[in-house]
């Protein structure tokens, strides 16, 4: 029998590997991941290493967002979208002046309504 984790847990799971098995999957209370969780565990790994997902960079080829925190409390996110194969430009960057409102608006853009079969709630 598989440990029973908790949302907490399952969120900070699915931020940095961004999938979860299906044993967790069938734990989701509502079935879904709270957005809030997302928020609140992206912040806090951002807090920590400066970047979220932490081992991409802007002249990395990703297609996706990725958040650059600096000391002074400043957000850029780095939007990315492949161009040719294995070949990305960047689209759009975004600037923020609070953390919490970027990874919020990253995370909706990101994650959208479901990530990997795996819903996500904003109301919570």
């Amino acid at each position: 029998m598989i440990p029973e984790s908790t949302e907490l847990d399952l969120a900070r799971k699915f931020i940095t590997e961004w999938h979860l098995n299906v044993p967790e999957r069938k734990s989701l209370w509502f079935g879904s991941l709270p957005g809030s969780l997302l928020v609140a565990e992206i912040c806090a790994l951002v807090n920590e290493e400066g970047w979220y997902p932490i081992d991409w960079r802007p002249d990395d080829g990703f297609d996706g967002g990725l958040i650059e925190y600096s000391d002074g409390g400043q957000c850029k996110i780095y939007w990315k979208a492949e161009c040719g194969v294995s070949r990305f430009a960047l689209v759009e960057v975004q600037e923020f002046n609070a953390l919490p409102e970027a990874v919020r608006s990253f995370a909706v853009r990101f994650f959208g309504k479901s990530f990997d079969g795996i819903a996500i709630d904003w109301n919570r």
